[in-house]
């Protein structure tokens, strides 16, 4: 039997159909959670932002428009759901505000020094991509994280190609300057 399209399979949600919107929670909840933990850096909250994005595909079921894709419509979704909570600074505490209360990471003695500069490195990079605007964020892990286009970009983030283009230049452009010299092969 061939595999129903999302856009089918959102017209079944629509009409109250709970397989369908099984299937496509199935399809791209990894997706989302993928998305979500890159973009927070925090898995518990990721995984409600999952959760979240889909009550609110079977709740707004209504308003998906036929035609479109469902999916640059779902992480529009989950994208407005990260900023939302990136704008409820309570909700997360930043590296250096746990330092600064105290906080210290444990660092097993016992673990390669080859695998702690690895950790340490991606550490920076996440600090350093935690620090990019959101907008530059969101449309860099699309990119790279999701493998999405310029124009699906566009149409997930309600904006124009050229201005995905630049989003995507200004963060790498970013990275590379916070990150030189603080990771080996960044000159």
């Amino acid at each position: 039997m061939p595999q129903r399209s999302d856009e089918d399979l959102m017209v079944g949600v629509q009409e109250g159909d709970y397989e369908a919107f099984t299937t496509l929670f199935e399809r791209y909840n990894r997706k989302i959670l993928r998305f979500s933990v890159r973009f927070l850096n925090d898995c518990n909250t990721a995984s409600d932002i999952v959760q979240e994005a889909f009550i609110r595909v079977w709740d707004k079921a209504d308003q998906y428009k036929r035609g479109l894709p469902f999916k640059s419509w779902l992480f529009r979704i989950a994208m407005n759901l990260c900023l939302e909570v990136k704008r409820q600074d309570s909700l997360l505490t930043s590296i250096d505000d746990m330092k600064e209360e105290g906080f210290e990471p444990k660092v097993d003695m016992k673990q390669p020094v080859d695998a702690m500069i690895h950790d340490e490195s991606i550490e920076v990079f996440m600090q350093a991509l935690e620090r990019l605007p959101s907008n530059q964020k969101t449309a860099l892990l699309l990119a790279k994280d999701e493998g999405y286009s310029y124009l699906q970009i566009s149409e997930i983030m309600q904006t124009t190609v050229s201005s995905v283009e630049s989003l995507i230049y200004r963060a790498r452009k970013t990275l590379i300057q916070e990150l030189r010299g603080k990771i080996e092969g960044i000159v």
